[in-house]
This record gives structure tokens, sequence and C-alpha cells, in this order.
């Protein structure tokens, strides 16, 4: 947001939590924004927290209807695990 990360990370964390509620489970959009916050640190070279990011989204959709799973955002977010890790030369991990 106007090249502001820590501002654009607090409006999604803020995003999801009006959409959350009390809830434990995440939602399909839920994970979406839980992407694009990963997103954001990738672009900003904050690997290791992107790769965190990554496998929680991953993780909550282990726990989401089949199919919502079927969708795009599974695509996404292998993409972006697989990207940050070739970045930190993580070749073999990437693959995977």
């Amino acid at each position: 947001m106007y090249n502001d990360k820590q501002k654009a990370i607090e409006l999604l964390n803020e995003a999801m939590q009006i959409t959350m509620g009390k809830r434990v489970i995440l939602h399909q959009q839920e994970i979406e924004v839980l992407n694009s916050i990963g997103i954001i640190h990738f672009k900003t070279k904050n690997y290791e927290e992107a790769i965190t990011i990554f496998n929680d989204a991953l993780e909550f959709i282990e726990n989401i209807p089949l199919v919502i799973q079927e969708g795009t955002i599974i695509v996404k977010i292998i993409q972006g695990l697989a990207q940050t890790l070739t970045e930190l030369h993580y070749y073999q991990e990437s693959l995977n």
C-alpha cells in the first residue's frame, strides 16, 4: 500500500480478523489474504517469513472442504512457496 509494507500487512490482518470473527478455521477468502501477505514478504525479500506464511496457508487449506481446494488458490500458494525457496537456493525443496 503505497510502498508501506507494514501498513499493507496491518490492513490485510485487520481484514482477516473482521471476516474471521471467533472462528479458528480459515475460509477461502482468509487464505487468499494470507497468500497476499506471503507475497508481500516475498516481494520485500523477507523470505523466511514468506515461507512461514505460505506453509501456514497450506496447512489451513487441509482443513477446508475439497470443493474449495480445487480452486486456483492452492496453485498460487505453492507457486509463491516455490519461488521463495528458489530465491534461497533451496532448489530441491522448490521442485518438490
